[in-house]
């Protein structure tokens, strides 16, 4: 239930839905491709030179789409195939065909294109990916919450439109969502045992315990393990941990990651929610309390520290955290609210306790519960910061980013005429900067101060890996 089998059942689902319709003479007719980035690491060493790295996509997504017309028997003759030098090589392909063989669009789907870039390729992909939309090409591509860097050309929800592949558990169809999974995923024997009235409470644990990633539903309905929830936890925990041999740059963020997550979250939720099942099962206890213990969110305030900001992806990069929504408020900030995945909870917990969460979680998922971090959180304080060196910053992208207008900072406008007034016109100009100058601007106090310093670094941590 991975990226890559989700991408072939799509080109797969519409490739015969294509076949289909040219035997109906359907005129909505969109013709799916299938491109793998998998080896752009050895198949492309640009010597980290955009340009070059630009012209290989081309050539390895025009060769794609022209050998799958081939095949489809959309291409006739002995004419040779283009040299697939610029993009629009491959706009013309396939406006010809979609006006010659009436397809309604090509839909591209790629693969290994966020998962296996660096940021810099990241970023020159998705410009190439908003140079190709046009009105006979829909690009689709994998991308994972946190650690995508888009660069400054793309926008999400202007130049794409996002489907979360993770499914909310607060929906009254999640467990739906979890049975049709079972049912059409799995073989008859695990098919029947997880089907089973005797074994139902079991598989409403592992059905929350995924927290609504599908893969994880499989692998924790398919274990054999005598703990799934537990091992599944664990296995996140070595994936996560795992990430600092992949980026030994970010080893201590993302071991500080681990730790803030283990000791500050997961205790602190499983505390809670023991307190609140004890306070449930006393003799006296209202039907209100007994409706409490259900501690699933985190919520974190928007002002945190870039440091702790790109901590909190990669835990989502990891499973461990899913970003569950934006520009939550509370009564005293506005902030990030985060679903805690659930096997880190129900993993620590017996079954008699796991069984009352579950039910609970069943009658209603509240998700306006949660462990709340303000920005100077005392948990934060140890975080490492993220430091920029000489040399990450002479990057070509970072130099050009560096350049921009401040106008790009996620600060209030009135913010951005006080520092234009006081000389700090760029990115770099802010970055150079203290909080202490900043404050000496009217009107500017510590807490927009903080602000500022944040911002212009945030913006930065998107180009770094």
């Amino acid at each position: 239930m991975g990226k890559s089998y989700l991408l072939r059942i799509a080109e797969h689902e519409q490739r015969t839905d294509w076949s289909n319709a040219l035997k109906s003479e359907r005129s909505d007719r969109p013709f799916p491709v299938y491109v793998s980035f998998a080896d752009a690491a050895v198949d492309c060493n640009d010597g980290g030179d955009t340009a070059i790295f630009r012209k290989w996509m081309i050539r390895r997504i025009g060769h794609a789409i022209y050998r799958a017309f081939r095949k489809a028997g959309l291409i006739e003759g002995t004419s040779g195939e283009p040299d697939w030098t610029s993009i629009e090589q491959i706009k013309e392909l396939t406006e010809d065909h979609c006006e010659n063989q009436e397809l309604s669009r090509v839909a591209v789907y790629i693969d290994e294109a966020a998962h296996v870039f660096n940021p810099v390729r990241q970023s020159s992909f998705f410009s190439l990916m908003r140079a190709l939309r046009s009105s006979t090409i829909t690009i689709n591509a994998a991308v994972y919450p946190g650690v995508t860097n888009y660069g400054p050309e793309f926008e999400l929800g202007h130049d794409a439109h996002v489907i979360d592949l993770v499914k909310d558990i607060a929906s009254d169809e999640y467990l739906d969502w979890c049975r049709e999974i079972r049912d059409k995923q799995l073989s008859d024997s695990i098919r029947k045992k997880h089907s089973a009235d005797a074994n139902l409470d079991n598989f409403h644990a592992l059905c929350f315990s995924a927290s609504g990633n599908p893969r994880l539903l499989v692998q924790l309905l398919v274990s054999s393990s005598t703990n799934p929830i537990k091992d599944g936890y664990n296995q996140l925990l070595s994936l996560h941990s795992s990430l600092g041999d992949k980026f030994p740059g970010r080893r201590d963020l993302i071991d500080w990651g681990r730790i803030f997550f283990e000791d500050k979250i997961v205790k602190e939720m499983v505390r809670q929610n023991r307190l609140a099942i004890d306070l449930a099962a006393q003799p006296h206890s209202s039907a209100h309390s007994r409706s409490k213990p259900q501690r699933f969110f985190v919520w974190a305030d928007r002002r945190r520290s870039p440091s702790v900001r790109l901590a909190l992806d990669i835990l989502c990069y990891s499973g461990l955290l899913f970003q569950y929504s934006s520009n939550v408020r509370t009564r005293q900030s506005v902030g990030d609210r985060y679903l805690v995945n659930l096997a880190s909870v129900f993993g620590e917990i017996d079954k008699k306790d796991r069984k009352t969460l579950v039910d609970v979680a069943l009658r209603d998922m509240n998700i306006k519960r949660w462990i709340e971090f303000q920005a100077k959180s005392p948990s934060f304080t140890d975080c490492p910061a993220v430091d920029f060196s000489d040399d990450s910053l002479s990057r070509p992208d970072i130099s050009a980013h560096l350049k921009r207008s401040i106008d790009v900072l996620e600060i209030s406008d009135i913010t951005k005429d006080k520092l234009k007034s006081a000389g700090f016109g760029t990115i770099q100009e802010v970055l150079a900067a203290s909080v202490d100058d900043f404050k000496t601007l009217h009107y500017v106090g510590e807490k927009r101060a903080d602000l500022v310093y944040n911002s212009v670094r945030a913006s930065l941590y998107e180009y770094v890996t």
